[in-house]
């Protein structure tokens, strides 16, 4: 098996990390870019599988990540407890390439969904995330969430000039995975317009304007 996929498999036993990602997947792809590693991480609810080997056909999304990122976040994971600065750094390495890899899923591209997210939940074409670290824990780089040409990207840092930014806890950003994920794995339009829905009252809880503390 290859290196990245025992790392994980030894790492994920403890009970708080089975804990701290479900519903944020049932089955996820990672590809590891700098070593061309490819794994799939199967949420059975009380653990955690990994097989070698992906297919992009049957994912939830793929999370592409480096090697090095994968080590940081299995040391946070290691000692079992997944304290909130644990759990921010986690999500402040894993956020930006999970929202990437949802993002390019063939229902997240659909050309209706997309109208009913703009329309009801005010989702914006140019949007700063910024992930809020608790006290105590540097603030890591935040990402943008762009949409052009038909497709909606996601790309390390702020790009762009917005008034306003999006500031998540990492209970929000878990929230927002879920939602996410639970829409479209029912697919039913009314699944994706209560979705919608919440994503507007998620906005209204996270946007602030850009520079204030």
């Amino acid at each position: 098996m290859a290196a990245s996929v025992e790392k994980w498999r030894t790492a994920m036993q403890p009970p708080q990390a089975v804990a701290f990602f479900d519903g944020l997947f049932e089955r996820a792809g990672v590809r590891v870019t700098d070593t061309g590693e490819a794994f799939t991480c199967d949420h059975r609810g009380s653990s955690i599988e990994f097989t070698d080997g992906l297919d992009e056909d049957v994912v939830d999304f793929i999370v592409e990540i480096k090697s090095g990122d994968i080590d940081l976040v299995l040391a946070d994971i290691a000692d079992g407890k997944l304290d909130e600065r644990e759990q921010y750094r986690i999500m402040a390495r894993l956020a930006a390439p999970a929202a990437r890899g949802a993002f390019r899923r063939p229902a997240i591209r659909n050309a209706l969904l997309r109208n009913v997210l703009f329309t009801i939940g005010r989702a914006e074409m140019l949007m700063h995330v910024r992930l809020m670290p608790p006290p105590g824990e540097p603030e890591t780089p935040g990402y943008t969430v762009m949409y052009v040409d038909s497709q909606t990207l996601v790309l390390d840092g702020f790009h762009g000039r917005v008034k306003h930014e999006y500031r998540l806890t990492v209970e929000h950003a878990k929230a927002f995975q879920r939602h996410l994920l639970a829409a479209r794995k029912s697919g039913r339009l009314r699944d994706w317009l209560a979705f919608a829905r919440w994503y507007g009252k998620l906005r209204k809880a996270v946007v602030a304007p850009v520079g204030a503390r």
